[in-house]
């Protein structure tokens, strides 16, 4: 070979390993060319999971399968990496910081598209995606009852009330049978107030002539106990899995089913508070609340608990809020989060911070038909709008964000949640599916139409969903499998 053919053949070789070498190290490194800035971009990546499995997956009205996508992949198929799958779970690798039309679908099912950003250096995940059946698996009977509550799931069971004999029943949720022995078939003039799931066991609190009965739904009707010396009872709540708190002439009690023992737990004249100024209280694990009415006004009280429970002196108030004239009601619910709410009788919520030491005394008041709590969400609605509240850390203060999830145009009938993502709704003849992820919008998946839900009982596990439906004056028991 001549000495000049080898020496342009030895420079052409340099020559291109000066120019390739930095775009292999770059490639190596994640980076691509990006036709947008005409430069190399670092990339990033997309995982998308969906239940069920097996799902298609389509970046920009494109499958991952087609001849663009492999372009994308040759190099990394080339180098022995793992190939990526093109149906859902996947990891897509390499994809320039954009802005994609992402959607899944898989034969059977509702397809679920948004749009997702891609960051450089980043995984951007979606592993949450629930896919429902686009012909949704119905069971409907209709029942002769007028009050529904919800039950074990697990034990596949629904708690119906007859209000016009005052019998309680169960309805078996494999085939929508109510049993033929009611569990109370004596005069009953109360409702069901609480159910309480203890290990497999279902207690029910139930108000008779002003008093208590308790329940345990495993046992026949036989089983039933009714707390001695209490004539009437205002409120009721489970004070934890084995004994109820009550209140009996303003002054709280605690009662173990198992045990039949009863006793005091607080008395409001400890704290120098009479009696007839309580209207409302909430006990846990290490405080006291009250609501109370004096000559004054209303007041919002924090007692710190005494292990003795009859110790008690006035400097044990920790806190003390002035309230608006009205009527109030305490809810437990953010009350783990340092917060706890009160709803008045306009069905405004207030969250009180109890952690606040600067004189704080309400948050915003939210008007609220039903909260309903999961994890670290609350989801207040009311006819028209459903918000999302969580507690969020600003400033070394907790407060309260709030986002309005939905606003509709019809009717909000009720509210659901469904898993960790996702919340049912029934609106107007719909019932509708709505993903709580804060990528792109909240999606919504119509799962059924022209029913006319009046009460969503919640989900088991085989995602079976249940609901009350009320169609010319009758009651309807629906059992739906949507996914």
């Amino acid at each position: 070979m001549p000495d000049k053919l080898r020496k342009l053949i030895i420079g052409l070789g340099v020559l291109a390993f000066i120019i390739l070498a930095p775009l292999i190290i770059l490639y190596s490194y994640g980076y691509r060319y990006s036709p947008i800035s005409r430069k190399f971009t670092q990339t990033g990546n997309l995982y998308l999971d969906s239940a069920p499995p097996g799902a298609k997956v389509i970046i920009n009205g494109r499958t991952i399968n087609d001849r663009w996508y492999q372009r994308l992949l040759f190099y990394k198929e080339l180098l022995g990496l793992t190939k990526i799958e093109s149906s859902t779970p996947t990891l897509i690798s390499h994809l320039l910081p954009n802005i994609y039309n992402v959607s899944i679908s898989k034969n059977g099912y509702q397809n679920w598209q948004k749009k997702l950003e891609i960051v450089a250096g980043q995984t951007t995940f979606s592993k949450k995606i629930n896919l429902f059946l686009a012909q949704p698996v119905v069971e409907k009977k209709e029942m002769p009852v007028d009050t529904f509550f919800e039950s074990d799931h697990r034990q596949n069971k629904i708690i119906a009330q007859k209000k016009t004999y005052n019998r309680i029943y169960l309805i078996d949720t494999t085939d929508l049978k109510i049993s033929d022995r009611p569990l109370i078939k004596n005069n009953l003039r109360g409702e069901v107030k609480n159910i309480l799931n203890n290990d497999g066991t279902k207690f029910a609190m139930v108000d008779q002539s002003g008093g208590i009965v308790v329940v345990d739904l495993n046992k026949t009707a036989e089983n039933l106990a009714k707390i001695p010396g209490i004539s009437f009872v205002n409120h009721v709540r489970w004070a934890n899995s084995a004994s109820l708190s009550f209140d009996n002439k303003k002054i709280v009690y605690d009662y173990d089913p198992a045990q039949e023992s009863l006793k005091i737990i607080f008395n409001p004249q400890w704290v120098g508070l009479k009696n007839s100024e309580i209207n409302d209280w909430l006990i846990d694990n290490n405080f006291v609340y009250l609501v109370a009415k004096n000559q004054k006004g209303i007041n919002f009280y924090q007692i710190r608990k005494k292990s003795g429970w009859t110790n008690y002196k006035p400097d044990d108030i920790v806190k003390k809020i002035y309230l608006p004239d009205g009527k109030y009601q305490l809810e437990d619910i953010f009350l783990t989060d340092g917060f706890i709410s009160i709803k008045d009788g306009l069905k405004n919520y207030y969250f009180i911070n109890l952690n606040d030491n600067q004189g704080q005394e309400l948050s915003n008041k939210y008007f609220c038909r039903k909260v309903i709590k999961l994890d670290e969400t609350t989801i207040c609605f009311n006819d028209w709008e459903i918000i999302a509240l969580t507690v969020k850390r600003e400033n070394d203060q907790k407060i309260i964000k709030n986002e309005i999830v939905l606003r509709e145009s019809n009717l909000i009938k009720d509210v659901a949640w469904y898993d960790n993502n996702y919340i049912v709704y029934a609106n107007s003849e719909r019932l509708i599916a709505l993903e709580l992820d804060n990528r792109d919008y909240y999606y919504r998946s119509e799962i059924i139409k022209n029913v006319f839900i009046e009460k969503i009982l919640g989900v088991d596990q085989s995602k079976n969903l249940y609901f009350i439906e009320r169609q010319n004056n009758k009651n309807y028991l629906v059992k739906i499998k949507i996914q």
